[in-house]
């Protein structure tokens, strides 16, 4: 009974965790001058072509060298962080973009993997929309970095064979104002060169209760009431 409680629980909260608003559209800023004032990213990664990408960043942004970042490469898939670019100090913070792989060991839409994660990490979110099989995401929320800094994030998320693959354009707060526009553009504009599909490391089944709640939980394991 305890442990269909806890579940019952976690399932309430991770439902609401979801806010209802709409995300932020561009309000001024023109796509043709979007466009003079980035550069494209064209991204080729030899030990792991399903991850390559392009993206449109500002021209003022300087990227991180690839062996400084945190990632590895198991049985030729690539997970952590595989891209990194910085725009200008403003005080001590910086606008960045961040592309990351994470592996996944059950399956799980993107949508709700990105609930655990907003758990998790106490994210507050503003804005968010998914396909309708939830393999792919978009989101706007306000978090704290490491060091307690307040940074406003867009984030598009997608299910790529058994990898979350994300995208994020964090700005700081004193930024938000004349940044808004381009961070929604450049997210919006990166893409994965090819279409590998989705594979499934387990299945879930789905568990209704009253018929009002819903929730998945994975094949293996053993649902005690």
């Amino acid at each position: 009974m305890i442990r269909f409680i806890f579940i019952l629980c976690f399932a309430m909260v991770s439902s609401s965790v979801i806010a209802d608003d709409k995300l932020p559209e561009v309000s001024s800023l023109d796509i043709n001058t979007f466009v003079a004032q980035s550069s494209k990213i064209d991204k080729v990664f030899n030990d792991d072509h399903t991850l390559d990408f392009t993206i449109e960043i500002p021209n003022n942004f300087t990227e991180k060298s690839f062996d400084k970042l945190k990632n590895n490469v198991t049985k030729n898939k690539l997970n952590g962080e595989v891209f990194y670019a910085y725009g200008p100090a403003i005080q001590d913070v910086r606008p960045y973009v961040s592309v990351k792989s994470k592996k996944i060991t059950r399956a799980i839409s993107a949508e709700h993997w990105f609930k655990n994660e907003a758990l998790n990490y106490n994210y507050t979110i503003r804005g968010f929309e998914t396909d309708e099989t939830g393999n792919s995401y978009e989101v706007f929320y306000v978090r704290l970095d490491d060091f307690g800094r307040t940074e406003i994030v867009r984030e598009r998320g997608m299910l790529i064979q058994n990898r979350i693959v994300t995208v994020g354009y964090s700005i700081p707060v004193d930024l938000w104002q004349s940044d808004k526009d381009t961070q929604i553009y450049a997210v919006k504009s990166f893409k994965i060169k090819n279409d590998y599909g989705v594979s499934v490391p387990e299945r879930t089944y789905e568990y209704s209760f009253l018929d009002s709640l819903y929730f998945e939980y994975p094949k293996s394991w053993k649902f005690v009431s």
